[in-house]
């Protein structure tokens, strides 16, 4: 979506709304989000059943830099 042109149109009231297209391919985006979501939501169960495991510590643990954030270096580090 970041290369496209926007095109806007105006509905039956007048008001400025995006075209067809780009109401797919957020409609897509937006379903990717919720797939994603309910994913790490389904990890996020599992993982709470496991005897001592602690979403804190794990977080802890990737955070290498101990800032409260992972970014993308942690990320690519503890794969």
């Amino acid at each position: 979506m970041n290369n496209r042109v926007p095109h806007y149109s105006r509905d039956e009231d007048g008001i400025l709304v995006f075209d067809l297209e780009t109401r797919r391919l957020f409609k897509k985006l937006m379903n990717k989000l919720f797939e994603a979501e309910v994913e790490a939501e389904e990890i996020r169960q599992v993982l709470s059943k496991r005897y001592l495991f602690d979403i804190g510590d794990a977080f802890a643990a990737i955070d290498a830099e101990n800032n409260g954030f992972i970014t993308l270096d942690d990320f690519k580090n503890i794969l």
